[in-house]
């Protein structure tokens, strides 16, 4: 059942414990690693397919593999 406006605002009135915040971004933290995890998966995987389809190694490019190696 959807929010009235009234409820929505009383929702967006309510301060947030900093509890709150912190477990939300730690959930952030850990889509994103996980996300990173598995595309960096998949490019692994990709390659390996284009070597089998071609029979020529692939040279490895370098590849940010995490946003916290990006941030340096």
């Amino acid at each position: 059942m959807p929010l009235t406006p009234e409820q929505l605002q009383r929702l967006l009135d309510e301060p947030i414990d900093s509890w709150d915040v912190c477990n939300l971004l730690s959930g952030t933290v850990d889509f994103l690693e996980f996300s990173e995890s598995n595309l960096a998966w998949q490019r692994r995987r990709e390659l390996q397919r284009a070597q089998e389809r071609v029979h020529v190694p692939v040279r490895e490019a370098p590849f940010v593999t995490s946003f916290r190696q990006a941030k340096r």
